[in-house]
Formats: structure tokens, sequence, C-alpha cells
């Protein structure tokens, strides 16, 4: 029987409970259970129960299967440990539950789907993202891969898009979101992007543009995409996901391309960006 691994948010009470339900409810159903390790001392502060249950930290152990319970930045925060091809389901407890297909209190029913084999697993690209020179290799992006101004400050920007005969836009404005079709549905909604249908697509969309590039840009997922900060600029921030930051500063050449290691995310129903 296939191992699930179970990652929850430490700050709120209620998750836990959640967990000691769902640990109970796999077990009664044959699965083999692991807790990441800072759900699992928790689990044992409390003494509530004894469970058989084995023991995982997140990037260096990866189960069959993960289940979150948390929102989509507890989501987003585990998906960045793992380089690799990875299943998940979200148990929402958040603010906001995109990638969380069931809630708490559906949990018998998840068991269920499980069991019975259920599930809509619904596949998510991702991009990767590489700085130059010096090849610092950044977490891969579910939603969207950002560079924006210090401090919200104006910047300028150069994006190729294509390898050989690439095309080349300027942009002046406050940054640029380079979004997957499961990203669309968030930051780059905010920003008016489209939404996205197909995983073969991403999405390239200023943030509010002064000059040059005006308007989103969809293209295939397999191009390749270069940003670089104009010189002149101080350093700008890439933001992954909203959860992972680092400065990029002129001379640095930021590349994102689509990785070849998609998340597969559970949910009852159909895909909801699809």
């Amino acid at each position: 029987m296939e191992l699930i691994g179970i990652v929850a948010r430490l700050d709120v009470k209620d998750a836990l409970e959640c967990v000691h339900i769902l640990v109970e409810k796999l077990l009664e159903n044959g699965f083999k259970v692991g807790l990441e390790y800072g759900v699992s001392k928790l689990i044992q502060l409390q003494k509530k129960r004894d469970y058989d249950y084995k023991i995982f930290t997140l990037g260096s152990t990866l189960p069959d299967l993960l289940v979150v319970v948390g929102g989509d930045g507890t989501i987003l925060r585990v998906l960045h440990a793992y380089r690799g091809s990875i299943s998940i389901i979200g148990v929402k407890f958040g603010r906001r539950g995109f990638l969380a297909g069931f809630e708490c209190s559906e949990v018998e029913s998840l068991v269920k789907a499980l069991v019975n084999k259920n599930i809509t697993w619904c596949k998510a690209e991702r991009l990767r993202s590489v700085k130059l020179p010096l090849n610092q290799e950044l977490p891969l992006a579910l939603n969207e891969v950002a560079v924006v101004g210090s401090r919200g400050k104006t910047i300028e920007l150069e994006i190729r898009v294509g390898s050989r005969s690439h095309q080349v836009y300027h942009l002046k404005g406050d940054g640029v979101l380079i979004a997957t079709a499961v990203g669309s549905y968030a930051y780059t909604a905010a920003a008016q992007g489209p939404l996205l249908k197909s995983e073969k697509c991403v999405v390239i969309t200023p943030l509010n543009p002064l000059a040059g590039l005006s308007h989103p840009l969809v293209i295939d997922s397999s191009v390749h995409i270069e940003v670089q900060v104009g010189n002149g600029y101080r350093a700008a921030w890439v933001l992954i996901d909203g959860q992972f930051s680092t400065p990029i500063v002129p001379g640095e050449v930021l590349s994102v391309k689509s990785s070849e290691s998609p998340v597969y995310i559970g949910y009852s129903a159909r895909c909801p960006w699809e």
C-alpha cells in the first residue's frame, strides 16, 4: 500500500485536529501514513492517540502522495521543497483554497475516494527559473514567476522570447509576471491577464506599464523566456509564487522555461482551470 505523507499548518489548532481525523481514517483503510517532522512533534506533544506512522522531512523524502492541510500558501511552500514530479491533495484550512480540492469536513469522503481510486488528477505544469550567469536554480513555480521593482519602484526590463530568432520586448513599469495556466487564476488575474485553459501555454503580463509592452502575451509553454533589468536601475526582485524572493541586479539574466516536473493535484470533481 502506498505511503501518504501529511503536512499541515502548525499555527492553527483546528488544522491539527483535522490531521488526527485524516490519520485515523487512512490507517483504518490500510494506508501507510507519514507525518512531516513538525506535524509529528505536535502530535506527540498532544498525546491524544497512538498512531503507527513514519516521520519525514520536506525535500528529503517524497511519499507516494502528499496531503496538505492548509491554504494555497501552505501548498505552494510544500511544492517548493520538491523538484521532481509530485502528486498532492489539499485540504482547505486557510484564506484561499483554489489548490485545495477538499474541506476538512470531507476527509472521510477523501479517504473513500482514495480507496475507490475516484480522485480527479489535474496535471499542472511548473516553470523552471535560473539566474544567470551564476546558474542559481530557483524553486519551481506552480503559479508564476514575477520580476518587480524594489519597494514598488518603476523598473525597465528587456524581455526576450524564443531561443534563437527571439523577439525582444521592452517594458517600463512595475514589473512583469510569467504565469502558467494555474497561475493565470492567481496574481495574473488580478493584473487583468487572461485566464488560460491549456497547460501548454504561459502568459507574460506587464504590471502597470508606462511604456513598451502594454498587453499580455500568450505563448507556447515550450518557448524560452529571458528577463533582464535595465542598466541604471537598482536591484529588482524575483518572486516565485509569492512565497520565495531573491534580488536580481543589472547584468544578471533570469531564464524561465517549462520544467519537466509537473504537479498532479487531486480534486473531487473537474479541474478548476479547465
